[in-house]
């Protein structure tokens, strides 16, 4: 039984520009500034927990777009994630450091080296 293909999904179709359009966005968006945030704004003590677990997905974030940022923006997040109060934090930025040099090249494996 074959499935008619529904014409948004085309490549060619009317949804190829809202793709286009969505891909073109997330280019030149600056993505460093959003993944820094848990860092740089001060929230309530009583969100503690919230605050590590976003630091810990703008990690996370990281290592899987890294690739699409530059060196010093990764740099920078990596070492406010490795020297963070909170061991969660440290963690997770010590067990994403594997894929993180795999994805995003020389320049932070030199640097991880160094800071390990």
């Amino acid at each position: 039984c074959m499935k008619k293909q529904n014409p948004k999904d085309s490549n060619d179709g009317p949804g190829a520009g809202r793709h286009l359009a969505l891909e073109n966005l997330f280019n030149n968006m600056d993505m460093s500034s959003i993944l820094v945030l848990p860092w740089t704004h001060s929230f309530s003590d009583g969100q503690v927990h919230f605050i590590q677990r976003t630091k810990c997905l703008s990690v996370q974030i990281l290592y899987k777009i890294g690739n699409k940022m530059g060196t010093d923006d990764i740099l920078k997040i990596l070492d406010m994630a490795l020297g963070d109060e909170s061991e969660d934090v440290r963690i997770e930025a010590i067990v994403s450091v594997p894929l993180m040099l795999f994805f995003s090249g020389p320049s932070v494996v030199a640097y991880t080296s160094e800071k390990m």
